[in-house]
């Protein structure tokens, strides 16, 4: 595909005469599903589909690889919750593997070999509940993997479950495994070298709501050292209120929570931030998509910019989300499309082609979409946000 066949996103402008910007849902979406990888559960004692979503993204040798988690083998049934009108699920033997994925068009996309990342070998002691939430940066000749090691069994824990793991590879077939953060509930851990080589990292701390940024003075060594740097990482978390990069609750739609999406991508005018935020979306921003009622809860997009040699200030930040969940594998399901868990749109990759931006996402926890904009027109909007 050339970048001639993605959508550039556009610009709308809400009855109140506010603009709104919106990525492009790619027009074959969902790009990914279970079905093509024979991915399978029960769902209410009957054969159903799995999973396959959240995946980090990458250019490695010419190609988009992807490193979504994998779910099967696993059983929920759904209940009718008497507060609100969509279901709710109990999940059964749920675990979480990563298969690397390859593409040559960023679209159509096949296993890399027979390579995964599952934590069940003696290497991975430190955690054997399943990996989640790979995200990808490359570093030189090697890439850095960072996701969420699970120490106790997904939905049977006891809310401090998830571990920050750091990987890397020089192929996605070969992974060197290089530690866990023991002593700290924490994921949605996105590192990325910055100017003059500085290594930084955004992170969220359940149940915390915001947004941190940290520098680490040890470099790549504190990041691919973890074990080695315990005392380092529980110092961040000990202060984590002077790092605060974007609170929660500013904007309805991140009234819940905000969470870092890819890796900060480097422009010319600053480090493009791609993030979720958690929250109400309401019926001016609806209408836009066609939705006829405005969005309770979901998991939507926005985007913000931040300094080049100073990461931690933030120069334009979307006070509108860029893309809400409105296709039914997005947002409640229908006959064709079945969700594990409604209104979820999970950006997880980011690929720039040649100026236009391939944002991979998990859908309804089931589902791979592929997003689209032009980067400049997306870089335009954000620097048109006054402060």
């Amino acid at each position: 595909m050339e970048p001639k066949d993605f959508g550039l996103g556009k610009i709308v402008k809400l009855k109140s005469g506010i603009e709104m910007f919106m990525l492009d849902s790619f027009r074959d979406n969902p790009i990914i599903t279970p079905e093509q990888f024979n991915l399978t559960c029960k769902k209410d004692g009957k054969m159903a589909e799995g999973a396959i979503f959240n995946p980090g993204a990458e250019v490695f040798d010419g190609r988009v690889v992807l490193t979504p988690r994998c779910h099967t083998n696993y059983s929920f049934r759904s209940f009718l919750y008497k507060y609100i009108r969509v279901k709710r699920l109990r999940f059964k033997n749920y675990q979480s593997q990563i298969w690397p994925l390859v593409s040559e068009d960023g679209i159509h996309f096949k296993r890399l070999g027979h390579s995964k990342i599952d934590g069940l070998d003696e290497e991975h002691e430190d955690f054997q509940y399943g990996v989640e939430d790979l995200r990808i940066f490359r570093d030189g000749e090697q890439f850095v993997l960072v996701g969420t090691g699970k120490i106790n069994p997904p939905f049977k824990g006891n809310g401090n479950d998830d571990r920050t793991i750091v990987y890397t590879t020089r192929d996605f077939e070969k992974f060197k495994y290089r530690g866990m953060v023991a002593d700290i509930q924490l994921r949605n851990t996105v590192p990325f070298v910055g100017e003059d080589d500085r290594v930084f990292v955004i992170s969220r701390f359940p149940p915390d709501q915001h947004m941190y940024i940290f520098e680490f003075p040890e470099g790549r060594n504190q990041l691919l050292n973890p074990r080695k740097y315990q005392r380092e990482w529980l110092d961040n978390f000990q202060n984590r209120e002077n790092h605060i990069l974007l609170k929660a609750g500013v904007f309805p739609h991140e009234c819940e929570k905000v969470g870092a999406g890819p890796p900060p991508l480097r422009t010319e005018k600053g480090w493009l931030l791609i993030y979720r935020g958690v929250g109400s979306v309401g019926k001016e921003i609806t209408d836009c998509y066609g939705l006829e009622e405005e969005i309770d809860r979901s998991y939507n997009i926005s985007a913000a910019l931040l300094d080049l040699k100073e990461p931690s200030r933030v120069l334009y930040r979307t006070k509108l989300p860029i893309y809400v969940p409105s296709k039914p594998y997005e947002l409640y399901g229908d006959n064709k499309y079945s969700l594990d868990v409604p209104a979820v749109v999970f950006p997880m990759g980011l690929v720039d082609r040649k100026g236009i931006l391939l944002i991979y996402c998990g859908s309804g926890d089931k589902y791979i979409t592929l997003l689209t904009c032009q980067l400049e027109g997306l870089i335009d909007y954000l620097m048109s946000q006054v402060n």
